[in-house]
């Protein structure tokens, strides 16, 4: 990706991305795809339909996940950016719909043996919100301040589902042997279920999407600090070097997001001759972006109701002597 700057309005944040893919230490051949909205034409309405990026991890062999994987990505940008809802949520999920019967249909042109599948990542950033599509175990990630490193998203494994059922502990699942097992995955039927998940951004905030080549290696902590101290492009770089100095047996996918505000310092992007690498492109988002109405946060109102139920119900047994002090 070629690198571009833009002076942000006042108020106005901006984005930095880069991104890169990786075939390993191991593999002949990458099956992972990335995307980013800054390898799309300026014509596309960013300012409308916000700022799209993601990671796949195909599966099958024999090319069939490195097929899988690159249609994905590719159905996913095309049925996003050309759909006709205003809720992001809502868009997101038709696009992932869109791209698993592409998938789907390409697996069933193929012979029986070929099984062709691929997880999926994507976020888009609208305004200040971050919304969150996932389908099998590439992580979305956000890094904030010095709070440890936040997994947004949901994986979709057998070692997950184990963890989460309290059968296995993390550091089990880290090195099971049924680790690259994934539960959930495009590809494999006419419909699947999309897990969506939302975040309100700050200026600082760095996202990390990554397939599992670069989660299932590299510390959470170790990825933080790269993806917060470096500009992205050069972060997306070290993140793969990270994971093939640890000999990573899968393919590596990083694609880092960094979003900043007016009077932050400037992120210098790679230089252009460093062959291989992932520069860093800048855009800036413009504050009037509409965002798709959320509704109200259920679980809170109904614990404000309780404990004021309970205070009620305290007051009125103290005052007919039920309880005394």
């Amino acid at each position: 990706m070629n690198a571009a700057a833009n002076e942000p309005a006042s108020n106005e944040l901006t984005l930095a991305v880069g991104a890169r893919t990786d075939p390993g230490q191991v593999r002949p051949n990458n099956e992972d795809a990335v995307r980013v909205w800054s390898e799309l034409p300026a014509t596309v309405p960013f300012a409308e339909r916000g700022y799209l990026f993601a990671v796949a991890d195909g599966v099958g062999g024999n090319e069939g996940g490195e097929i899988a994987s690159a249609l994905a990505v590719e159905r996913l940008f095309h049925a996003y950016y050309s759909g006709d809802t205003d809720n992001t949520e809502e868009a997101l999920k038709v696009a992932f719909n869109a791209a698993n019967l592409a998938v789907y249909e390409a697996g069933e042109s193929q012979p029986s043996d070929r099984q062709m599948g691929t997880t999926l990542v994507a976020g888009v950033i609208r305004g200040s919100l971050l919304t969150v599509g996932n389908v099998g175990d590439s992580r979305a990630y956000i890094f904030r301040g010095r709070s440890n490193a936040m997994q947004i998203s949901k994986d979709h494994s057998m070692v997950a589902e184990a963890v989460r059922a309290g059968q296995m502990t993390e550091e089990q699942a880290r090195t099971s042997r049924q680790r690259n097992i994934v539960t959930r995955a495009l590809g494999q039927r006419q419909r699947v279920e999309t897990d969506i998940f939302e975040v309100d951004l700050m200026p600082s905030d760095v996202i990390l999407l990554c397939s599992d080549g670069l989660s299932g290696v590299v510390d959470e902590a170790e990825m933080k600090r790269m993806a917060q101290e470096l500009p992205p492009g050069e972060a997306a770089d070290e993140l793969i070097a990270a994971a093939n100095s640890l000999g990573a047996s899968d393919n590596v996918s990083a694609v880092v997001v960094k979003v900043t505000r007016e009077g932050q310092p400037a992120l210098t992007p790679l230089p252009a001759s460093m062959i291989g690498g992932a520069d860093t492109t800048t855009t800036r988002l413009p504050t009037a972006v509409p965002i798709a109405a959320r509704g109200p946060n259920i679980a809170a109102i109904v614990a404000v109701i309780l404990v004021l139920a309970l205070i009620i119900a305290a007051v009125l047994l103290f005052s007919f002597g039920f309880i005394r002090f």
